[in-house]
């Protein structure tokens, strides 16, 4: 693999394996690993405080603590590193879960936790990225998108060559990739996700509304 050298204002550029752009680490590979261990750290001490708390506040607050010191990081940014593999995912749930145990006094080993994320209607890890595409391409669809944002993922001025097809009239342009790379991608993801949200979601009037709708839907499929 030829050596890249970039400069600016006649500066090379230096290499490194990660950078911190944003509140999200971006490593050279861009498997999101150091992403997701960034914030592992950071929901691991959240979840030393839930357990510190716990027996002295209402379930109430815990989810107050666990929306503000868990929920906050699984969210931010998901829509770019939430297509990491399983196998880099899995200590974020691994994490997720702990805290909802601590939360509910649940025991460790072998337990189903569905049921008790859709009673506190708490969403899995898998689920907030889905929430998160849902809501980016129903933005995207009613044209409340930053303008510079809704041009770039224009797909109707896509060629056919590049992967776009229509199915119906009435349907939006799905994108199509015949790399597992450019499956990765957001277009791809939003493409395929939206096709699963039932079509009383999708037709809702109002972002607040489908937003409000999905999650529900989302809490509800998932037990």
């Amino acid at each position: 693999i030829p050596k890249l050298s970039i400069k600016v204002n006649n500066i090379p550029l230096k290499t490194c394996d990660s950078y911190k752009y944003l509140g999200v680490m971006i490593d050279k590979n861009l498997d999101w690993k150091s992403h997701v261990k960034y914030i592992s750290t950071k929901i691991s001490k959240a979840c030393g405080a839930l357990a510190k708390i716990r027996n002295c506040v209402s379930i109430d607050v815990l989810k107050n603590v666990y929306h503000a010191l868990v929920y906050s990081y699984l969210w931010y940014g998901i829509l770019v590193w939430g297509h990491a593999a399983p196998s880099v995912l899995k200590p974020l749930e691994v994490l997720a879960n702990k805290a909802i145990r601590i939360m509910t006094f649940a025991p460790f080993g072998a337990v189903d936790l569905k049921p008790v994320y859709k009673q506190l209607k708490i969403l899995e890890v898998p689920n907030i990225y889905l929430l998160e595409t849902g809501k980016f391409e129903f933005k995207h669809q009613k044209q409340l998108l930053p303008t510079q944002i809704c041009n770039h993922f224009a797909l109707q001025e896509i060629s056919h060559s590049h992967g776009l097809r229509s199915r119906s009239r009435n349907e939006p342009p799905r994108f199509f990739s015949q790399t597992r790379i450019g499956e990765k991608s957001l277009q791809f993801q939003k493409s395929q996700k939206w096709d699963d949200i039932p079509s009383e979601v999708k037709n809702s009037d109002f972002f607040n509304g489908f937003k409000k709708n999905y999650k529900n839907f989302l809490i509800e499929t998932s037990a």
